[in-house]
């Protein structure tokens, strides 16, 4: 089932951030988190977002997915200012994270917590999220099958590389 995030979950989902975080995955055919996000980042896009959802079984938190607005974007770090110079005076969301316990994995529950997004967004124009290196071929691989497109690619003043991708159709999935 899927849900609004509360304030309760945000334990659990640091506890899946946490295993399908780069520096613990062995095998990139599964994805990864590259951030390690804290409580502090969770509460602060829960308090100011519509777009914060977790997969629950058997009240258990399998998955969660975390996005809001362009009008919360702020341009302290290159990918945000970057984002608002590529789309000015358009209106879209920004995934920040989205995850599956990988004990899910494979179930459908990232196409779940997306169908949700797509549904609370459709007066939106476009969905974005970037993919920071190193490359995340299982993400990319998901994202495609949905229908994002992968649009550009912005290099940082450091020479890493993060990889920007959009959905605008809407549509059901």
């Amino acid at each position: 089932m899927i849900r609004k995030v509360n304030l309760e979950d945000i334990k659990k989902i640091l506890s899946i951030s946490k295993n399908v975080l780069f520096k613990n995955q062995g095998d990139y055919k599964s994805g990864f988190l590259l951030s390690d996000p804290t409580y502090e980042m969770y509460e602060s896009i829960l308090k100011k977002s519509l777009y914060c959802y977790v997969d629950e079984i058997k009240n258990n938190i399998t998955g969660f997915l975390f996005a809001y607005p362009s009008d919360l974007i702020e341009p302290k770090d290159e990918i945000h200012s970057y984002l608002i110079k590529k789309f000015p005076k358009e209106n879209f969301v920004y995934i920040f994270q989205v995850a599956v316990d990988p004990k899910y994995q494979r179930e459908g529950i990232g196409k779940k917590l997306y169908k949700q997004l797509f549904d609370d967004t459709k007066m939106v124009k476009k969905v974005t999220i970037t993919s920071k290196n190193p490359y995340n071929i299982a993400s990319e691989k998901f994202h495609l099958n949905l229908g994002f497109k992968k649009i550009d690619a912005l290099e940082y003043k450091n020479g890493e590389a993060s990889f920007i991708y959009t959905y605008t159709e809407n549509n059901d999935i």
